[in-house]
């Protein structure tokens, strides 16, 4: 319990900081969708410790005000991303991971809060984009921890990793 009010206390930090800033700071939340079943097919449903991490992510989430959630079109990222989008009252966003431009996207939510939800080889290919440089590897298979929290702007972004474990 007290492990996830530090974790809310540096979130709200976070979005404070980042919205004290600039009204032109887009503040970008991007994870890995939780644990997946792994039955070999190409569209598998979280485990049951995925469905807790989702659960787990919307209550780390819980004093940030998203004004939209994204998520590829898959079972795994669109089930993480559900108590977070029903929490928020927001509707999930689908994004396509290989055609996506982040960096119009981050504008076209210019001076808003967003959350992104996507895979172990795209979100750290998202969040190089949006910084501007070659920063993180993929992430590792057993890793659903990882929350990236990018405050974009044209000028210049900043980038934050917390690992945030169940």
């Amino acid at each position: 319990m007290m492990k996830n009010i530090l974790i809310i206390l540096l979130l709200f930090i976070t979005y404070q900081i980042g919205y004290g800033q600039s009204d032109d700071i887009t503040q970008i939340y991007l994870l890995r969708h939780a644990e997946k079943v792994k039955d070999g097919s190409k569209d598998p449903v979280l485990t049951e410790r995925g469905e807790k991490r989702a659960i787990h992510w919307a209550q780390v989430f819980e004093s940030v005000k998203f004004d939209a959630i994204y998520s590829t079109d898959t079972r795994r990222t669109i089930a993480t991303a559900t108590p977070t989008a029903e929490q928020s009252g927001l509707e999930i966003t689908y994004y396509n991971a290989q055609t996506v431009d982040i960096i119009t996207l981050a504008m076209e939510n210019k001076g808003k809060t967003i959350l992104i939800v996507g895979h172990s080889n795209t979100t750290p290919y998202l969040v190089n984009t949006l910084i501007g440089e070659d920063r993180f590897e993929e992430i590792e298979s057993s890793n659903n921890s990882n929350l990236y929290i990018v405050n974009y702007s044209s000028s210049q972004s900043t980038v934050s990793l917390l690992f945030i474990e169940l």
